[in-house]
């Protein structure tokens, strides 16, 4: 039987490389936002020859996408941690939201820019990113619906349509971050994700 073996020292060179160029975008961006940003910039700021950053990404459609698409994988991942251990509906739904909105908070540049630049003209790109943004979000509302179901069971909250609380839920932490950006309020993810939980047990407590 043959022993599983890890990736190469290539292939960990490449993984490593591709997290530079994505972490020196995320700077640039938030710097100076997506349109005025060059590709020649971002590979300054990651220490990399342009040449070396086209191998890696096509374009500057390619790359944004790759941000997203990683920004939202951390995200999953900070979520997920969050949840461990916990088995209370409501402690589930408050570590949820308190995660969300730390991870809004750290990335905040990417609201920013989403909000004040015409990121999207492209449909291709808007497109691309409302694919993978719902790809990627389904194992994440997955995990709301059944907690929110769970406390619907446990007479925590009155029956209703689990999934559609779960968006609902979702839709209040972005209508947060927004706020964040359009009155320059610095952002207490512990306290508002006490008030959106609060929101939302209160709301559809159980009559």
């Amino acid at each position: 039987m043959k022993k599983a073996t890890g990736p190469t020292w290539r292939e960990r060179e490449r993984i490593r490389t591709k997290k530079q160029i994505l972490a020196a975008a995320r700077n640039v961006f938030a710097r100076k936002g997506f349109h005025k940003s060059s590709l020649s910039e971002i590979a300054s700021e990651a220490g990399l020859g342009k040449a070396t950053l086209y191998s890696y990404f096509a374009d500057k459609a390619d790359l944004v996408r790759a941000v997203f698409e990683d920004t939202i994988d951390e995200q999953l991942r900070t979520v997920e941690r969050a949840v461990s251990g916990k088995r209370d509906p409501r402690s589930r739904i408050r570590a949820i939201a308190t995660a969300q909105l730390r991870h809004f908070a750290k990335h905040r540049y990417l609201l920013r820019i989403c909000a004040t630049e015409n990121l999207f003209q492209s449909e291709e790109l808007k497109r691309d990113i409302r694919t993978l943004m719902m790809q990627k979000y389904a194992k994440y509302t997955e995990l709301l619906e059944e907690t929110f179901a769970l406390a619907a069971k446990k007479g925590l909250l009155k029956k209703t349509d689990p999934r559609q609380v779960a968006h609902l839920f979702i839709a209040i932490l972005h209508a947060v971050s927004l706020y964040w950006h359009m009155y320059g309020v610095k952002p207490s993810p512990e306290d508002e994700g006490r008030m959106v939980c609060d929101i939302v047990f209160d709301g559809l407590r159980k009559a």
